[in-house]
């Protein structure tokens, strides 16, 4: 909760619960009242959008007992269509030449390494919308190993998934990889992985389908 006071106005009975005041201006802000205030009280002061902590308060009512803590919206920094992150500090963020979103495009531009998540499974799994590369462990399973999609319409249009067998064995211990219902990968209802060490790649619609690449 924030209450606005207009330049001028004095706040009576302040509640140390909540302490955050917003104020038009400095005048507004050395007016406060001094029978309530208190240390540690924070105000925003809207014309030059910067925060202030009371750290004195015998001299509330003059910019001697108000600390300058930062200003309540962030800068954004580094070229255009760099994407921002929260850096140290109160209110700071930056951007780089190594993460740029061209919005007008629209196009990511990445100059850096990829980092995805990976799950290993050596047993039947139930894919999941937070599920990426999937591990396949066939020297230690003595069975086929079924891995099942989600219901394609769960995810979002363009989701993929990397599955890879890993251990190197799918042609004895066969990777089966099943739709939800009647979906499909390319018109079937399942693939398999019967190649040692081969992979599959898959893409959805978002919808029913979902297609190798």
């Amino acid at each position: 909760m924030s209450i606005s006071l207009p330049s001028g106005f004095n706040i009576l009975n302040l509640d140390p619960i909540d302490s955050r005041f917003v104020v038009t201006n400095e005048t507004a802000r050395l007016g406060f009242s001094g029978i309530n205030v208190y240390e540690g009280l924070i105000v925003y002061q809207q014309d030059n959008d910067t925060l202030y902590v009371l750290t004195d308060t015998s001299n509330w009512n003059n910019n001697t007992g108000w600390t300058e803590i930062g200003s309540g919206l962030a800068a954004g920094q580094g070229p255009t269509n760099s994407i921002q992150f929260k850096t140290v500090g109160e209110g700071t963020i930056s951007g780089s030449a190594n993460l740029l979103f061209d919005n007008t495009i629209p196009k990511l531009t990445v100059n850096s390494g990829f980092v995805a998540k990976r799950t290993a499974t050596s047993i039947d799994l139930q894919l999941t919308p937070a599920h990426y590369i999937i591990g396949v462990d066939t020297s230690n399973t003595a069975a086929q190993i079924t891995l099942s999609l989600p219901d394609a319409a769960t995810l979002s249009d363009g989701q993929m998934y990397v599955i890879k067998d890993e251990g190197g064995m799918a042609d004895i211990y066969n990777i089966v990889i099943s739709c939800s219902g009647s979906q499909t990968i390319d018109g079937e209802q399942s693939v398999v992985i019967e190649s040692p060490h081969a992979a599959i790649n898959l893409y959805t619609d978002g919808s029913s389908r979902w297609f190798v690449y």
